[in-house]
């Protein structure tokens, strides 16, 4: 007995199999800009770390423990955003990363904005004025993670970053 197949059932399995492989590629492409992001932000921090693979339910690419620095590379991205937890800043070092992406994510509506968060970092004097975490957010109100400060030192969360941003946020935070 001969088994017919028709053309379009051959395009159906083709087209299927291209856009299984296509799929697989894309991730397989987010997962290596992850590392790489990964070897990124241990160069920025300084100090060898080690990326641990994630379980399958984490929503993460991988995960870099590197000294101060913990970062998960978000599997909602294609590598290039992560969640970072850094601690040991000096009072210094997180003023000037303050003062960076203040500069850098200034309002420009103008003076008499209403949209704007005022102050969407607060300032070391902020952090020392209370116990507890302190939110940062990001000009539209939006949150971003929060800063705490304890013992003359901050830890700083960011939730959902460029990784590029992250880099120059920690270089900025360890400088000397």
């Amino acid at each position: 007995m001969h088994h017919a197949t028709y053309v379009a059932d051959r395009m159906d399995a083709s087209s299927d199999s291209a856009w299984r492989l296509a799929v697989d590629v894309a991730k397989s492409a987010s997962r290596a800009a992850a590392y790489a992001g990964a070897t990124l932000l241990a160069e920025a921090v300084g100090v060898e770390g080690t990326i641990h693979l994630p379980e399958p339910t984490s929503g993460t690419w991988c995960r870099l423990a590197a000294g101060p620095l913990t970062a998960d590379f978000l599997a909602t991205s294609h590598g290039d955003r992560a969640r970072m937890q850094l601690t040991q800043v000096t009072p210094e070092g997180y003023e000037r990363v303050r003062a960076w992406v203040t500069e850098r994510e200034s309002c420009r509506h103008g003076e008499d904005c209403e949209i704007c968060q005022d102050d969407p970092w607060p300032s070391y004097e902020e952090l020392t004025s209370e116990d507890g975490d302190f939110d940062i957010v990001h000009l539209d109100e939006s949150e971003r993670g929060t800063a705490q400060a304890a013992f003359g030192r901050v830890t700083l969360t960011l939730d959902n970053e460029p990784v590029a941003t992250l880099a120059k946020i920690i270089r900025l935070a360890r400088a000397a």
